[in-house]
């Protein structure tokens, strides 16, 4: 490895193969090509009558134009933080350990087993209820504003 190294350091190095252009939102470049599901068959995955549907008006489809170029054209990082979870941790044993116990094949077993995942599908559906506007897809044409948080 060190004689590669140092023979591309004297020789100038290779040429760096040209990188594939990636597609928005860090995709593939063939994904890029999909082409997207239209109002109909957004929709379609509803059920009538569960949704009010919003159109955008010009100022939304601005804004929605210009974040796709930003989110493709601007380099963008995440971020992540660690939470204590020992509270909510202590809870879901408390709650596990209520369980009623039922008969199964194998003798007797909790009737249910809560998980942290489930904690936290129900404090996102909480969070919708609680702030409907956030509870919301995108049609080319209008916004779909969801009635349940299911």
């Amino acid at each position: 490895v060190k004689a590669d190294v140092d023979a591309a350091i004297s020789g100038g190095g290779a040429k760096a193969a040209p990188a594939a252009k990636a597609a928005p939102g860090g995709a593939p470049a063939s994904a890029a090509a999909a082409k997207p599901m239209s109002d109909d068959q957004v929709l379609k995955l509803f059920a009538e009558g569960s949704y009010e549907l919003v159109p955008h008006d010009n100022m939304r489809k601005t804004i929605a134009r210009r974040l796709v170029e930003a989110t493709t054209t601007i380099p963008h990082f995440y971020l992540t933080l660690d939470c204590e979870l020992d509270a909510l941790l202590a809870l879901r044993t408390q709650i596990n350990a209520a369980a009623p116990m039922k008969k199964t094949d194998k003798g007797e077993a909790p009737a249910y087993k809560l998980s942290v995942n489930d904690m936290v599908i129900k404090a996102m559906a909480m969070a919708l209820m609680a702030v409907p506007d956030a509870n919301a897809s995108w049609t080319e044409s209008a916004m779909v504003k969801h009635k349940h948080a299911d």
